[in-house]
């Protein structure tokens, strides 16, 4: 999991494999800054959503998105978000879906490519 600021030039995968089990990147830290020009992608299952997912130590733990960092694919993202950078749902007919707890958004949040961007009981915030 992340616990500490970090810098992604790359690609963070989470379910490499698309397979139907649980597969999670955990915010370990209280306030966590990724940065960088690179990606976490969320690979879920078509069946199952949390085959891929962002989740929370902690309800306060906060992880910041910066300005040139990508939050992109299919799964649930859970936790706490800074949202600087982009967030996307860019897999043609899946399903990233932002819920649990609050987001806030000064970067963009988007669907393309036939993507589904679902926004479920939380606070969204520009």
């Amino acid at each position: 999991g992340l616990s500490a600021d970090s810098t992604n030039n790359g690609t963070i995968l989470v379910n490499s494999t698309g397979a139907n089990n649980n597969t999670i990147l955990s915010i370990n830290g209280g306030s966590v800054v990724m940065g960088g020009t690179g990606s976490i992608v969320l690979n879920a299952n078509a069946a199952n959503l949390d085959s891929a997912y962002m989740y929370f130590n902690n309800s306060a733990n906060v992880l910041t998105n910066g300005s040139s960092h990508t939050i992109r694919g299919t799964g649930n993202v859970y936790t706490n978000i800074n949202n600087q950078g982009t967030i996307q749902a860019d897999v043609n007919g899946a399903t990233l879906q932002l819920h649990s707890q609050s987001k806030s958004n000064s970067g963009t949040i988007r669907a393309i490519n036939g993507g589904t961007l679902q926004i479920s009981g939380v606070a969204l915030t520009a």
